[in-house]
């Protein structure tokens, strides 16, 4: 992973480079990372500008709105707010007592920190970051269980990871990871994203046939996609 810079015009891009076994060159723009390219191992920093040059309209459209955009300071402490299949909880911390570990319930509208040491921000993040990430692992997998049942269409294997650019990602190998962050988002944005990644199992692009498969089995996936692309961005700040 590199960062390099252009100068298209009067407009200077700083990019971040991303090399990998995939076959073709993407762009991805948020708030944490910019301007994001991925690319093939064997593609040279002049395809990669090449590729930059053809979309700068789009990229200076994205970054102009993302200056637009208010991004929220993430605080782990007592009455911080956030989302849980897409409901917000707020963050009540308490003594543990009764349990030899530290750990965290859903309790009519709050995430209860129980906590036996200083409930300091470190310790509370290291709790609440632990708890959504088993609950990503049980939910996500869950999820993606059914619609494979559903759909008939089965990975070799699947894994719940931190990406940092992507909410799943399907491998030639047939092998789904999954973004935990996703379990912040409400679940019929959960559903788009597996009912996404499963279908790649049969088409690894984007083609029309691939978007064509994707309504077969989720008719509104649209209004979902718009959603993650309108969204998705505050779900992956922490």
């Amino acid at each position: 992973m590199k960062k390099y810079s252009i100068m298209i015009e009067d407009n200077e891009i700083l990019y971040t480079l991303v090399r990998s076994k995939r076959k073709t060159i993407g762009i991805s723009i948020g708030i944490k990372d910019g301007v994001k390219v991925a690319a093939p191992n064997h593609t040279s920093k002049k395809q990669v500008e090449e590729v930059i040059y053809k979309n700068t309209k789009w990229i200076l459209e994205k970054l102009k709105a993302l200056e637009d955009v208010v991004v929220p300071k993430i605080q782990f402490k007592e009455g911080a707010l956030f989302n849980y299949l897409g409901e917000s909880y707020i963050v009540k911390v308490m003594k543990n007592l009764n349990k030899k570990k530290d750990y965290v319930e859903r309790e009519n509208g709050y995430l209860v920190v129980y906590i036996k040491c200083e409930d300091s921000e470190d310790n509370i993040k290291k709790l609440l970051l632990l708890w959504f990430r088993e609950e990503a692992n049980t939910f996500l997998k869950e999820r993606l269980h059914f619609f494979s049942n559903k759909i008939g269409l089965f990975p070799n294997d699947v894994k719940i990871k931190d990406q940092k650019a992507r909410f799943g990602s399907c491998s030639s190998k047939k092998n789904i990871n999954l973004n935990w962050k996703l379990i912040m988002a409400p679940v019929e944005i959960i559903d788009y994203v597996i009912v996404h990644e499963l279908c790649h199992l049969m088409e690894m692009n984007h083609s029309n046939k691939f978007w064509s498969l994707v309504e077969t089995y989720m008719e509104d996936y649209q209004v979902r996609r718009k959603w993650l692309k309108e969204n998705g961005n505050y779900i992956g700040l922490i």
